[in-house]
Protein backbone atom coordinates (compact mmCIF):
# COMPACT_ATOMS: atom_id res chain seq x y z
CA UNK A 1 0.00 0.00 0.00
CA UNK A 2 2.80 2.44 0.90
CA UNK A 3 4.77 1.73 -2.69
CA UNK A 4 1.04 2.35 -4.20
CA UNK A 5 0.83 5.74 -2.33
CA UNK A 6 4.56 6.59 -3.29
CA UNK A 7 3.49 5.80 -6.83
CA UNK A 8 0.68 7.94 -7.03
CA UNK A 9 2.16 10.61 -5.42
CA UNK A 10 5.20 10.95 -7.85
CA UNK A 11 2.59 10.27 -10.86
CA UNK A 12 1.03 13.48 -9.76
CA UNK A 13 3.83 15.46 -9.11
CA UNK A 14 5.62 14.36 -12.39
CA UNK A 15 1.85 15.96 -13.94
CA UNK A 16 2.69 19.22 -12.39
CA UNK A 17 5.92 19.44 -13.24
CA UNK A 18 5.21 19.16 -17.12
CA UNK A 19 2.13 21.39 -16.78
CA UNK A 20 4.40 24.38 -15.07
CA UNK A 21 6.82 23.59 -17.59
CA UNK A 22 4.86 23.41 -20.40
CA UNK A 23 2.81 27.13 -19.38
CA UNK A 24 6.51 28.16 -18.98
CA UNK A 25 7.00 27.59 -22.67
CA UNK A 26 3.56 28.72 -23.55
CA UNK A 27 4.44 32.48 -22.53
CA UNK A 28 7.96 32.40 -23.36
CA UNK A 29 6.62 31.87 -27.14
CA UNK A 30 3.96 34.14 -26.40
CA UNK A 31 7.15 37.02 -25.26
CA UNK A 32 8.81 36.01 -28.92
CA UNK A 33 5.88 36.44 -30.80
CA UNK A 34 5.26 39.37 -29.30
CA UNK A 35 8.66 40.59 -30.03
CA UNK A 36 8.27 39.69 -33.59
CA UNK A 37 5.10 41.78 -33.71
CA UNK A 38 7.28 44.63 -32.03
CA UNK A 39 10.21 44.06 -34.73
CA UNK A 40 7.60 44.72 -37.61
CA UNK A 41 5.34 47.35 -36.25
CA UNK A 42 8.57 49.53 -34.56
CA UNK A 43 10.42 48.53 -37.92
CA UNK A 44 13.44 47.82 -35.63
CA UNK A 45 15.55 45.20 -37.76
CA UNK A 46 17.35 44.30 -33.95
CA UNK A 47 14.51 42.15 -32.46
CA UNK A 48 14.75 39.99 -35.70
CA UNK A 49 18.47 38.57 -34.18
CA UNK A 50 16.46 38.07 -30.93
CA UNK A 51 13.37 35.84 -32.45
CA UNK A 52 14.58 34.00 -35.23
CA UNK A 53 16.71 31.35 -36.02
CA UNK A 54 19.51 32.08 -38.59
CA UNK A 55 18.04 29.43 -40.77
CA UNK A 56 14.22 31.30 -40.25
CA UNK A 57 11.98 31.43 -43.38
CA UNK A 58 9.32 33.67 -44.25
CA UNK A 59 6.73 32.43 -46.51
CA UNK A 60 3.67 34.57 -48.20
CA UNK A 61 1.53 33.03 -50.95
CA UNK A 62 0.05 35.99 -53.27
CA UNK A 63 -0.70 37.10 -56.28
CA UNK A 64 2.39 36.49 -58.08
CA UNK A 65 2.96 33.23 -56.40
CA UNK A 66 5.01 32.07 -52.94
CA UNK A 67 7.49 34.36 -51.98
CA UNK A 68 10.25 33.21 -49.94
CA UNK A 69 12.09 35.68 -47.46
CA UNK A 70 15.14 34.53 -45.53
CA UNK A 71 16.23 36.41 -42.42
CA UNK A 72 18.83 39.03 -43.69
CA UNK A 73 16.01 40.19 -46.25
CA UNK A 74 13.22 40.16 -43.85
CA UNK A 75 16.25 42.83 -41.25
CA UNK A 76 16.69 44.21 -45.05
CA UNK A 77 13.03 44.75 -45.92
CA UNK A 78 12.17 46.42 -41.60
CA UNK A 79 15.61 48.23 -41.87
CA UNK A 80 14.91 50.07 -45.37
CA UNK A 81 11.13 50.94 -44.44
CA UNK A 82 9.58 48.88 -46.48
CA UNK A 83 7.61 46.94 -44.58
CA UNK A 84 6.05 47.16 -41.32
CA UNK A 85 5.27 50.58 -39.07
CA UNK A 86 1.60 49.82 -38.52
CA UNK A 87 1.06 49.44 -35.10
CA UNK A 88 -1.36 45.79 -35.16
CA UNK A 89 -3.27 44.14 -32.57
CA UNK A 90 -1.78 40.71 -31.40
CA UNK A 91 -4.38 37.72 -31.17
CA UNK A 92 -2.55 34.27 -30.43
CA UNK A 93 -4.29 31.41 -30.78
CA UNK A 94 -3.71 27.57 -31.09
CA UNK A 95 -0.39 27.72 -29.30
CA UNK A 96 0.93 24.34 -28.88
CA UNK A 97 4.04 23.12 -27.33
CA UNK A 98 5.68 19.44 -27.78
CA UNK A 99 9.12 19.34 -26.25
CA UNK A 100 11.41 21.34 -27.97
CA UNK A 101 8.75 22.50 -30.89
CA UNK A 102 6.63 25.31 -30.37
CA UNK A 103 3.58 26.51 -32.90
CA UNK A 104 0.46 29.16 -32.90
CA UNK A 105 -1.18 31.15 -35.14
CA UNK A 106 -1.51 34.85 -34.50
CA UNK A 107 -3.57 37.20 -35.86
CA UNK A 108 -1.77 40.78 -36.61
CA UNK A 109 -4.48 43.35 -37.42
CA UNK A 110 -3.47 46.54 -38.26
CA UNK A 111 -5.11 50.07 -40.32
CA UNK A 112 -3.86 48.97 -43.46
CA UNK A 113 -4.11 44.88 -42.92
CA UNK A 114 -4.34 42.01 -41.54
CA UNK A 115 -2.31 39.11 -41.09
CA UNK A 116 -2.43 35.54 -40.27
CA UNK A 117 0.71 33.74 -39.60
CA UNK A 118 1.39 29.96 -38.81
CA UNK A 119 4.71 29.90 -36.94
CA UNK A 120 6.80 27.34 -36.08
CA UNK A 121 9.49 27.66 -33.19
CA UNK A 122 12.19 25.75 -31.64
CA UNK A 123 14.02 25.91 -28.04
CA UNK A 124 17.55 25.55 -29.30
CA UNK A 125 19.81 26.52 -26.06
CA UNK A 126 16.80 26.90 -23.46
CA UNK A 127 15.51 29.48 -25.79
CA UNK A 128 12.18 29.68 -28.05
CA UNK A 129 13.44 31.16 -31.88
CA UNK A 130 11.05 31.32 -34.65
CA UNK A 131 12.00 28.73 -36.95
CA UNK A 132 9.74 29.87 -40.26
CA UNK A 133 6.47 31.80 -40.75
CA UNK A 134 3.66 31.07 -43.24
CA UNK A 135 1.82 34.28 -43.99
CA UNK A 136 -1.09 35.46 -45.27
CA UNK A 137 -1.69 39.16 -45.86
CA UNK A 138 -4.84 40.93 -46.47
CA UNK A 139 -4.91 44.68 -47.34
CA UNK A 140 -7.55 46.60 -45.72
CA UNK A 141 -9.82 48.31 -48.33
CA UNK A 142 -9.25 52.54 -48.68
Amino acid sequence: MKSFLALVICLTLSAVAVTAGGQDDKRAIENVIKLYKECGDNQDASIADRVFHDDFLLFYHGPDGVTKTNKIAYKSLISGKKIGGDKRSLTLSDLRVYEDIGSATAIFNGAHADFTQYITLMKIEDEWKIMNIVLKFEAKKS
